[in-house]
């Protein structure tokens, strides 16, 4: 099945301005300390670095955009390592249940503007929790090999999104077989008491005229390195 999500439907729910560019400098407003979020059982240390994560998964194409923001100086954070990892379409995670593989999982190392970047699928979702992305800012580390271990952990968070756009996402295809009654995001716990609404990314459509192509998800994180 395709997904439903209608040009009218991006225009009234307030997503279908022109392409955002992303932020340049830090705004004084974005310059608060951002919530942290539980880190979840299914992380992996050591990962690849590597801006294309999605292994062949199916799914909702989405562009990533996490800006790492200086608390103390209000100023981007370059340099930074982003860790990030989130479950496929039909909600599973690599790397666990005798799974050897790392899809959707990756590092980036932020640049001047404080940017990562990453290529993936939209999460699905499992029960107990709705749709959602982890991601670690680590500081003071350095690449090695095709990996960046160590460093010092600044943020350890939880990427959300518009409630209205994900229930129409999941009627795509890769979504729709998923099994599992999909919590809806004020009902996840982690959403309610840990910050979510300030977690919540922005959600740009690549073409607002079929958004089965995809979109671009903009999130700021500001935080302490020390």
């Amino acid at each position: 099945m395709r997904s439903t999500l209608t040009r009218r439907t991006l225009l009234t729910s307030g997503f279908a301005a022109a392409a955002f560019a992303p932020l340049k400098t830090a705004r004084a407003e974005a310059c608060i300390l951002a919530p942290e979020q539980a880190l979840g059982p299914y992380h992996l240390a050591d990962e690849l670095v590597r801006r294309d994560i999605r292994d062949g998964k199916a799914g909702v194409p989405l562009k990533l955009l996490l800006q790492v923001v200086d608390a103390r100086t209000c100023q981007p954070l370059s340099d930074a390592a982003v860790d990030v990892w989130h479950c496929d379409a039909a909600g599973a995670y690599s790397g666990f249940g005798g799974d050897s593989h790392r899809f959707l999982r990756g590092i980036q190392i932020t640049d001047r503007t404080g940017l990562a970047e990453f290529h993936t699928i939209f999460p699905g979702c499992y029960p107990g929790r709705t749709n959602h992305i982890h991601f670690q800012v680590r500081t003071a580390g350095a690449v090695a090999g095709e990996t960046t271990p160590g460093g010092h952990i600044a943020h350890t968070g939880q990427m959300f999104f518009p409630e209205e756009i994900t229930l129409r996402l999941m009627q795509d295809a890769a979504y729709a077989a998923q099994a599992a009654e999909r919590m809806r995001r004020d009902e996840d716990g982690i959403f309610r008491h840990q910050g979510g609404a300030v977690s919540t990314a922005h959600l740009t459509p690549v073409a607002a005229a079929d958004p089965s192509r995809g979109f671009e998800a903009l999130l700021v994180a500001t935080v302490d390195p020390d």
